[in-house]
């Protein structure tokens, strides 16, 4: 017999339940599709004075938004499934990590997608945001920033211990990201230092593969350079949150 390195029927259990949470709460369901779509509009409204600006840091968005966004829900739930006891209770049960963790990464998978769509649609269909690149390529590349984003919640939940300690790290977590990703200013104005630093920061690949997609028509050496390397920051994260869902014995 053939063992399978994840259980569909726990994973399937798990995705369920994510799902399930997402779903009931209006807030959660609020947080993936009303505010990022709020916040672009924000910006369109906001940069409208300044010809050609919401077209420079429009795609910036696609990168910043979900990476914040799915981090600060998975932070939250996570946070709140430990304080509750519910993530102690299935450890204790036969179920691998991988099991556990698979179910979380499809149900955010399911999120980031939905997000991703209608952000884009928004964006690139409503706002006129010219988008040279496929966009199955931005969905991608949103997807994986949105589960980077995730992964890395799931590893401040199991730091904070608490929803209230959660919501307090999300600053220390975020904001250096997002003050050194390039969302406002080129990276290639900072110090040579800071730009060393700015490098080595997942949300700044993210950030730099959407530019490509804004700029040219067909996919660049530097957009799969971009992709690869945002793709080995998602398995790193994968690997380190899966160590954060530790068997319990009753």
């Amino acid at each position: 017999m053939i063992n399978l390195p994840i259980s569909p029927f726990v994973t399937a259990a798990t995705t369920r339940r994510v799902l399930g949470q997402l779903l009931r709460d209006i807030r959660s369901t609020a947080l993936i599709l009303l505010v990022p779509c709020w916040l672009v509009i924000a910006f369109y409204w906001a940069l409208s004075s300044s010809p050609g600006m919401f077209a420079r840091v429009g795609p910036r968005l696609f990168a910043v938004l979900p990476f914040v966004v799915m981090f600060a829900l998975a932070s939250i739930i996570t946070s709140r499934e430990r304080c509750t006891g519910t993530l102690q209770r299935l450890l204790t049960m036969p179920a691998r990590r991988t099991d556990l963790l698979a179910g979380y990464v499809i149900a955010f998978i399911s999120c980031a997608l939905v997000q991703a769509v209608v952000m884009a649609g928004l964006t690139v269909g409503i706002l006129d945001l010219p988008l040279p690149g496929d966009f199955w390529l931005l969905v991608l590349s949103m997807v994986l920033t949105a589960i980077l984003g995730a992964m890395l919640g799931l590893l401040t939940s199991a730091v904070a211990r608490s929803q209230h300690r959660a919501v307090l790290l999300l600053p220390l977590w975020l904001g250096p990201q997002i003050l050194l990703c390039g969302l406002l200013f080129s990276t290639t104005r900072f110090p040579r230092s800071l730009r060393w630093v700015a490098d080595l920061l997942p949300l700044n690949q993210a950030v730099a593969a959407v530019s490509e997609l804004s700029t040219y028509l067909v996919p660049t050496r530097e957009l799969w350079t971009h992709l690869i390397i945002l793709g080995g920051y998602v398995l790193l994260s994968l690997v380190a949150a899966s160590f954060t869902l530790r068997r319990r014995t009753a």
